[in-house]
């Protein structure tokens, strides 16, 4: 039997879904229906039903309860334009014969609107002030309450046959939002759906994110300077958020709704400013004062260095190998740590000349060239790395690595200042290994946090 069904499973009141009766028409194989526990039938010219879940429904009482909407459609199984396209679809459209009540944030998280409709960005029409109509719409709202006579419209796959989104009522859930309206009142709209085999090849249209940053906006009060997707598929749950004011953080919107799942800052400020000079001195003085090597060849220093520099690598390889999807992106950076883990101990540990590991920064260039052009996975690891928590030190690390290391360890400006050939040496090593050795520590820093982030979306993905 061909059936369509709601992309999202909505969070309704449990008082408005048991209003609706039980089905008693012809049979329903289970594998024509998902898997869902409550599930709620509309139909063309007959009254919404419930195909299961009664029991579930009265336990709830006075709460909500999720439930899944399946739909009779109108337009043919082989009428796929009819399916697809609005102009052929809108001539079949019916709408269920109950309303029903859904959280206003629940609703814009699911993300079904098209377009967000503000006061200050209201639809644009033309020979009409929508500006003035959407200040009307608030201040009715604020005096009246919310009229449940004029509900929503959710159009049940409508996108490509597919994915719901709202059909009216786009103005409505900001001026709800805008006036503090918690609950709103929704019709359910239907017409055709793909067939599910079709439907799997097709996949879901992929989230927008220029509604997806104006919703963030909109209910997080939060200007948002960029927003990068978490997740394997085209509609990511989770994204990372970057604002205008600084700082990041995870929103989860797997649940329904805007929640923050892990505020960055803390170990990204004041912990890293402590730890990472507390390593650099530690090692430097154990260097001086107990190895006498002022942090040459074979010292603490060194062996620090290539440590820092091969466990960083280790935990980027770690989500190179769990994280598919990212893997080639993963493994640039991954190869690029370890190319100069393997610098470092043949430079510092065991004394090979530099000319001969000097190539290893060149190999790490053409990894993330022949990545970047021949591996799909590329482009999400390097999105996903480059926004990821305090990845801002990175690039200062690298300055520090091969940039102001050799600056500061200049024998021209050491020299400058009058020292003896051998105290010359001794001071050289201590400022250049030493800053070396800060780039390494907050490398590894990041290196640390992003496993972490990773291994936590990992963990809430299982």
């Amino acid at each position: 039997m061909h059936l369509g069904w709601s992309s999202h499973v909505y969070p309704l009141d449990a008082s408005d879904v048991a209003k609706a009766g039980d089905y008693d028409g012809p049979a329903i194989s289970d594998r024509d229906l998902p898997d869902d526990r409550v599930i709620l039938l509309i139909r063309k010219d007959a009254p919404d039903v419930l195909l299961r879940g009664r029991d579930v429904v009265s336990a709830a009482g006075e709460g909500t309860v999720d439930v899944r909407v399946v739909f009779v459609p109108t337009v043919a199984k082989w009428n796929i334009p009819g399916a697809v396209m609005r102009v052929f679809r809108n001539r079949f459209r019916f709408k269920s014969s109950l309303s029903y009540h859904v959280g206003v944030r629940e609703l814009r998280g699911m993300g079904l609107e098209r377009a967000l409709r503000t006061l200050e960005h209201p639809q644009a029409r033309v020979g009409k002030n929508r500006a003035e109509k959407m200040a009307r719409l608030e201040g009715s709202l604020r005096t009246r309450g919310y009229d449940d006579s004029r509900p929503l419209t959710v159009m049940l796959c409508r996108t490509r046959g597919i994915a719901d989104s709202i059909r009216q009522g786009h103005h409505r859930i900001s001026a709800c939002m805008e006036c503090g309206i918690p609950r709103v009142t929704i019709r359910f709209a239907a017409a055709g759906a793909l067939p599910r085999f079709l439907a799997r090849l097709v996949g879901r249209p992929a989230r927008r994110l220029d509604v997806a940053k104006q919703a963030i906006e909109s209910s997080c009060g939060r200007t948002v300077k960029r927003l990068v997707p978490i997740g394997d598929g085209p509609v990511p749950s989770s994204f990372i958020v970057v604002p205008e004011a600084g700082g990041r953080f995870v929103l989860d919107l797997r649940d329904g709704g805007f929640r923050v799942s892990d505020e960055f800052g803390g170990l990204g400020g004041l912990a890293r400013g402590v730890l990472i000079p507390f390593v650099v001195a530690s090692a430097v003085g154990l260097d001086i004062a107990v190895m006498k090597t002022a942090c040459g060849d074979h010292s603490l220093v060194a062996w620090s260095q290539f440590v820092l520099s091969a466990a960083s690598s280790v935990l980027v390889s770690i989500a190179a190998v769990v994280e598919r999807n990212a893997r080639a992106g993963y493994g640039a950076m991954a190869f690029t740590l370890a190319s100069m883990a393997v610098y470092e101990l043949l430079r510092d540990v065991m004394d090979v000349d530099s000319d001969a590991v000097g190539p290893t920064a060149a190999i790490a260039a053409v990894a993330w060239t022949v990545g970047a052009a021949f591996c799909r996975s590329f482009a999400t690891g390097a999105r996903r790395i480059f926004a990821s928590r305090a990845f801002s030190a990175v690039p200062f690390g690298f300055t520090f690595i091969w940039g102001a290391s050799k600056l500061l360890g200049s024998r021209r400006i050491w020299g400058a200042m009058g020292l003896e050939e051998s105290e010359l040496r001794a001071v050289k090593h201590v400022v250049e290994e030493g800053t070396e050795l800060l780039g390494y520590a907050t490398i590894a820093c990041w290196a640390i946090l992003f496993f972490s982030d990773r291994l936590s979306n990992w963990r809430k993905m299982r």
